[in-house]
């Protein structure tokens, strides 16, 4: 009887730890890991030559991998290229916009550190390997393209070079095909010396067209012209944006 009794007992709690949620990543951060890409992006171990911009030295310093915590607020990653995001106004009027490029990798990314000392003209960089996710959504009628980024922001400055964080971004771009940066958020602190952007705001609850969205992040510009304003949330990914004219475009879920 003691024999069925221990084997039971752990048949229970196998089956107990195989159904313990903190086993399971969420679904966004599976998403994206499975999509990790093979190219070699890292331009750090180029030479000083292949660099465009005029540098006398360029040292290789760190490689930082996000936190998974921060893959979290990419759910709409998870929709497949070519996947359709709908949003509405509160008249009813629907744009799409169509998913058409996803990936995510190791980059480079160059920080000029000082002036060289035998040639003014030119200066010292640091070049630091970072993960990057990335997404480009587009619409048609109005045509808006949107890069929207999650990468390793690294903080800038003496003495503060190696302090680093995880940084969201959307980029959109304009009639010239330049891109705006309209939002940006820390995520995750990690080991910089500021919690967020002087920019970034973070709305506990907001009603937008309606509905009441919670913990949302948003951006104030300060843009002079008349500009683009989004509202992201981990549960959702982009939940809504003002468009120039001031209309405001919910998620259709």
């Amino acid at each position: 009887m003691k024999k069925y009794f221990n084997l039971a007992l752990i048949i229970y709690l196998f089956s107990a730890c195989s159904k313990n949620p903190e086993n399971t990543l969420p679904a966004s951060v599976e998403c994206i890991n499975n999509s990790k890409g093979i190219a070699n992006l890292n331009q750090c171990e180029y030479s000083v030559g292949n660099f465009p911009l005029p540098y006398c030295d360029i040292q290789q310093k760190s490689k930082y991998k996000l936190d998974e915590s921060s893959k979290e607020y990419l759910p709409q990653y998870c929709q497949q290229k070519g996947s359709k995001i709908k949003y509405k106004d509160d008249k009813g009027r629907t744009n799409i916009f169509t998913i058409l490029n996803k990936w995510f990798n190791q980059t480079s990314i160059i920080i000029t550190q000082s002036i060289c000392e035998k040639d003014s003209q030119k200066m010292i960089g640091y070049c630091y390997v970072i993960d990057i996710v990335f997404m480009t959504l587009e619409s048609e009628t109005p045509k808006i393209r949107l890069n929207i980024e999650l990468t390793t922001y690294i903080e800038q400055g003496s003495n503060i070079n190696e302090r680093y964080g995880d940084e969201l971004k959307i980029e959109r771009q304009d009639s010239n095909n330049f891109y705006l940066v309209d939002f940006a958020a820390i995520l995750s602190k990690r080991t910089l010396s500021f919690e967020a952007f002087s920019n970034q705001e973070f709305l506990p609850s907001i009603v937008l067209n309606g509905k009441n969205y919670m913990d949302v992040l948003s951006y104030d510009s300060h843009y002079i012209y008349p500009t683009f304003k989004f509202y992201y949330n981990k549960r959702s990914g982009l939940i809504a944006y003002k468009d120039k004219f001031g209309t405001i475009w919910t998620l259709e879920e």
